[in-house]
């Protein structure tokens, strides 16, 4: 998609391109990382990146009930973060003990010391998050 789309910008005498519209983290987000990555998107914002994160209980304390006032400490946190604009979304594994969430940020760095900070991460009742960073997937692109 790159190349074609470098030729689009070419062909048409482009220098900036203004990225607009409803679904952000599918269409918007992959056309302005692919302006980004050919030096035509400007911005006031610093660009931020998806990650997929995964939370599993620590198998030491998988069966030990999380305190009340603990969970709501955790909940009180993911709150704020998810009103911050970090967490997109977030689930509750079907899989195993845990959650699932997609976040937004600007470096794996930042991700981790936010998410590490979390009370049951700190606790232990969590193990640290495995996070996962994400990339455009290319198949929805225009072919040329």
């Amino acid at each position: 998609m790159a190349s074609g789309f470098r030729a689009a910008l070419k062909q048409h005498g482009v220098t900036h391109v203004v990225a607009v519209g409803v679904l952000a983290n599918t269409c918007i987000e992959s056309t302005s990382r692919f302006a980004m990555e050919l030096g035509r998107l400007t911005t006031e914002k610093e660009l931020k990146m998806q990650f997929m994160i995964l939370f599993t209980r620590h198998p030491d304390k998988a069966e030990t009930p999380v305190p009340a006032d603990l969970r709501e400490a955790e909940f009180e946190k993911v709150r704020g973060f998810y009103a911050a604009g970090l967490v997109q979304q977030i689930w509750l594994r079907g899989d195993a003990g845990g959650a699932c969430m997609i976040v937004e940020a600007t470096s794996t760095d930042e991700v981790a010391a936010k998410l590490n900070a979390l009370p049951e991460v700190r606790a232990g009742f969590l193990q640290p998050p495995m996070i996962v960073p994400l990339k455009p997937y290319s198949g929805f692109a225009p072919r040329s």
